[in-house]
């Protein structure tokens, strides 16, 4: 017999460790509800701040919970009748991650939820709908500790029946899912010893937003970061300073990332070999964030770190131009025999290092072969790239794919007389957007033929709470990237210069030993989890960070004097490059699951039946792992309740990505 009870995830979460019975089962207490508000203070300017927090995760994610339009009804009637009129922003926030979002058409129904509200439909839904969406209640919980339970009087049992006992259906994706027995919180247990695995990483710390979760305003950060697993001092000079321009792990990230993959496609004239190709330093990336989100203004600032170089070209390209004109007005003022029988001047083409991302494909072409087959594709909104991809005049998708690997570029305009060949093209990408924005710029054809998996994803959360926009007004941002990127200029005109001898960069016997040590696990791990469909961005990964490596070493070479050795071509990877480089990888590899997972839209998903449910003994397999666990531990557990080892990892890869009740720090270690 069910005993009725008032389930509030939020408090659950929050005081799982302390509320579990001898018997394993949860214990929870209905508060006594008075006028809305529970005892212990709990006002509606409070609920406001906790549901702001839990829709600021969703958004960050990218968690598109309103897309059926049960959701949609749903969640209208929970924030209506939890905040009333002030969930009105909350709601149009959360549906605008639909692609089907209409603001005429949300505010409608938005009045539809308030007026018909009968109280049936209460705030606990939507922390529900957000908790099977993935935001981890427990740490919004502890920013909010004075709310204990819930207080607002659900009509569910803890165990997601109706009070009348019926299992409780919810609509999660257009899925019909069962929630079925109590929600067993895990049995506290010590801290497993995660040594075993870390050995390349040995030298990585826990990122400080993880150790610092206790704290109100940290538990609300995005924890993913790789700035604090870094050892700042060991950087060199020009990533250094980048950093110190931001306070925040995921600030600095987002700063190092777009200044190395800004910085990778201006590098002339150095290639490593990978997998028996000649690779060179450029790289793609897609950084995004909720709409609103601070995010675009240090990242456009890193734009700077290039004009010095930018305005290099244009001079060059100015001189070039004021030449030709000198050549055809004298080739102009020849009498017409003596013109006849001379070559017009060739007008150059216009020169830059940067590429319109609203470009048609014959100028992305053209302008790459103007410059040499060098490019950099800098765009802060991705929708430009992704209008222009869908257009019939703009399809350069497959430009993308080939001129990541260098592949030979042709392109013939029969109606222009237009013919462009590029052998061996170098061309960067950096694009910003929105999490709504990536299914619009990589649909799933684009997934399908590998554009997708060439581009390093970073999904950043911003920092809670209103910023003090006047704390640091000395002087603009982009004014210490321009001086930043003057530096570089140097270091430029040392590696223009060599063009007859290129450096040839390579990774020492025991660091390629290392490489392989730590990408054979992973790729085991995230296939097994994940499905073979993720082996490409594994694979893509690798070369990547092959190339973020090179990236670093070269930078460090503009503190040495000189940059260069003169006599060599050979340019070993430091051992603190390369630490780094791994340690943006353990970090990226979990963005890009996040991002596979809950944003990319594929042809092909599995299909989940309608009454799908945990099994038992996938909640058992859950329960017996420790908070922290190795792969050792949990291929050991499985073993003990006599799962397979294919269904582990399936199960793990849920956990993990699905209901996101597990977290992997790196290769073969996890923490719930």
């Amino acid at each position: 017999m069910n005993q009725t009870k008032s389930f509030d995830p939020l408090a659950w979460a929050n005081n799982s460790a302390n509320n579990v019975s001898d018997n394993g089962d949860a214990k929870m207490t209905a508060p006594h509800v008075n006028n809305g508000h529970a005892d212990g203070g709990s006002t509606l300017d409070v609920e406001l701040a906790k549901a702001r927090a839990t829709a600021d995760e969703l958004l960050r994610m990218g968690a598109n919970i309103a897309e059926s339009y049960d959701d949609y009804l749903q969640l209208g009637f929970a924030l209506a009748n939890g905040l009333g009129e002030q969930g009105r922003g909350i709601y149009h926030e959360l549906c605008a991650q639909s692609v089907k979002y209409k603001e005429a058409d949300c505010e409608k129904k938005w009045q539809e939820c308030l007026s018909k509200n009968d109280g049936r439909t209460t705030i606990a839904s939507f922390y529900k709908m957000a908790q099977d969406a993935g935001v981890d209640l427990s740490a919004i919980g502890r920013a909010f500790p004075s709310i204990s339970s819930n207080p607002h009087g659900s009509s569910e049992n803890v165990d997601g029946t109706d009070k009348d006992g019926s299992e409780k259906h919810h609509l999660i994706n257009n899925k019909d899912v069962i929630f079925s027995g109590s929600p067993v919180p895990p049995a506290e247990q010590k801290p497993q010893d995660s040594s075993e695995g870390m050995r390349v990483l040995r030298n990585s710390q826990p990122s400080k937003a993880t150790e610092t979760a206790d704290d109100d305003e940290a538990g609300l950060l995005f924890s993913e970061t790789f700035s604090d697993r870094m050892d700042e001092a060991q950087q060199c000079s020009l990533i250094r300073d980048v950093m110190a321009t931001q306070n925040d792990a995921e600030s600095k990230d987002k700063v190092v990332l777009a200044a190395l993959i800004a910085w990778s496609g201006a590098i002339p004239n150095v290639k490593g070999l990978y997998h028996s190709d000649m690779v060179e330093p450029p790289l793609y990336a897609i950084l995004n964030a909720p709409s609103g989100v601070a995010n675009k203004g240090a990242v456009k600032a890193c734009l700077q770190l290039l004009m010095p170089v930018e305005w290099e070209i244009a001079a060059q390209a100015r001189k070039e131009q004021e030449e030709y004109e000198r050549q055809h007005n004298a080739w102009l003022a020849m009498d017409p025999k003596q013109r006849k029988n001379t070559p017009e001047p060739k007008e150059p083409k216009s020169r830059s290092l940067f590429i319109a991302g609203n470009s048609s494909a014959s100028v992305v072409y053209e302008d790459l072969q103007a410059n040499g087959g060098s490019g950099i594709i800098f765009e802060s909104e991705a929708d430009t790239v992704a209008a222009v991809l869908t257009q019939e005049w703009g399809q350069w998708s497959d430009l993308l794919r080939k001129a990541f690997h260098h592949e030979r570029l042709t392109l013939r305009r029969k109606n222009d007389n237009l013919r462009v060949v590029i052998e061996h093209p170098r061309l960067a990408a950096l694009l910003t957007c929105t999490p709504g924005q990536i299914p619009l710029l990589l649909p799933s054809n684009q997934e399908e033929n590998g554009l997708a998996n060439r581009f390093l994803f970073y999904c950043l959360r911003g920092s809670a709470g209103w910023k003090n926009p006047f704390g640091n007004d000395n002087k603009p941002l982009a004014e210490d990237m321009l001086k930043i990127g003057q530096r570089f200029l140097k270091l430029y005109h040392a590696l223009q210069q060599r063009a007859d001898k290129p450096l040839e960069f390579a990774f020492s016997d025991a660091q390629k030993q290392l490489f392989n040590e730590f990408f054979r696990p992973l790729y085991d791990e995230q296939i097994g989890m994940n499905g073979r469909e993720l082996s490409a961005y594994v694979f893509r990964l690798g070369l990547s960070t092959f190339r973020l490596a090179m990236v670093l070493t070269v930078l460090r070479c503009a503190d040495n004097e000189p940059m260069f050795e003169p006599l060599s071509q050979v340019l070993v990877c430091t051992d603190q490059d390369f630490q780094t480089a791994l340690t943006i990888a353990n970090t990226l590899i979990d963005h890009t699951c996040h991002v596979y997972n809950n944003v990319l839209v594929h042809d092909q998903k599995p299909v989940v039946a309608p009454g799908v449910k945990m099994p038992d003994r996938q909640r058992q397999f859950l329960t017996s792992l420790p908070d922290d666990f190795t792969a050792e531990i949990w291929k050991e557990a499985a073993l003990q309740l006599n799962i397979p080892p294919k269904t582990a990892e399936r199960y793990m890869g849920e956990f993990v990505n699905k209901f996101h009740l597990v977290k992997r720090i790196q290769n073969g270690v996890f923490r719930k």
